[in-house]
């Protein structure tokens, strides 16, 4: 059976660091679990979960109430959707905090 894949990009202007914990939580919570979560530098955290069709607006609202700017355009029409399975969820948090960039300087090696 095809199950379609879903994904959800929100942004932030907050450094990852101080959303990373929250999001983390509420996909959690909400997805029932998570599959995987990686950081991708300063810059953006990816999450990847399961999810049922009529948990989906409940993760938007709950990113939505953490500050995020979800963009929903690409989402799925709930009722197309199959209330009994679980669909594989990928959830992209970008920073565009003025962090992102800071360089990291490292000291040079004698030699």
């Amino acid at each position: 059976m095809y199950r379609r894949l879903i994904q959800l990009q929100a942004m932030t202007e907050k450094p990852l660091r101080a959303v990373m914990y929250d999001a983390r939580t509420v996909v959690s919570r909400i997805c029932g679990g998570l599959d995987d979560m990686q950081q991708l530098g300063n810059k953006a955290l990816v999450i990847r979960a399961e999810i049922f069709a009529d948990r989906l607006m409940t993760l938007v609202s709950a990113l939505s109430d953490l500050g995020l700017k979800v963009d929903t355009a690409s989402l799925p029409d709930v009722n197309t959707l199959e209330t009994t399975a679980e669909y594989p969820i990928t959830v992209q948090i970008s920073s565009f905090a003025s962090d992102t960039d800071a360089r990291v300087t490292i000291p040079q090696i004698p030699g």
